[in-house]
């Protein structure tokens, strides 16, 4: 004789309800423990290659590294990568633009040309500039606007007193 035996959803053949009960037991503890191992299991998955490939960064940041032409042929000497980076942060800010839109110019433009950090820098200024003034505007016709409306008030009122001879 054939005994089947059904806890929750699942049927469990050829065991005993000692082996079912303990079979369902682990399984719901399963459920209830997974999501916590897995999250754990990602973070040291995500710690490890963090770890890994900030090594191989740092390691690639301490390599000598020389420019190349554009055949890929190395020209002048050696140098940190983070002082090639600075070079080129130098270069691109002081890189010449025209100065009516920052764009970069072409060689063959009659545009006058400025720095690209002269030109953001007159921007920056500018917009700063343009805030302030419309905030002082805005100040100034407001006030202009109590003040008049205080007159035009008493003026409408004294003319038509006056029109109607009161």
């Amino acid at each position: 004789m054939q005994v089947v035996i059904q806890v929750g959803e699942e049927e469990f053949d050829d065991c005993t309800i000692q082996q079912a009960v303990i079979r369902e037991v682990a399984s719901r503890i399963l459920n209830k423990v997974q999501p916590t191992i897995e999250k754990d299991a990602r973070e040291v998955v995500m710690e490890s290659i963090h770890d890994t490939l900030g090594g191989l960064v740092a390691e690639a940041f301490a390599q000598p590294v020389r420019r190349t032409n554009s055949y890929g042929e190395p020209k002048g000497d050696p140098m940190p990568f983070c002082e090639l980076v600075v070079q080129e942060m130098r270069g691109y800010l002081q890189e010449p633009v025209r100065e009516r839109d920052g764009k970069p110019t072409d060689g063959y433009s009659s545009d006058k040309k400025v720095a690209r950090l002269e030109y953001w820098t007159r921007v920056v200024v500018q917009r700063d500039l343009e805030k302030t003034y419309h905030k002082a505007i805005g100040a100034a016709v407001a006030e202009v606007k109590a003040a008049l409306d205080g007159k035009v008030t008493e003026l409408v009122t004294a003319a038509v007193k006056s029109v109607l001879n009161l």
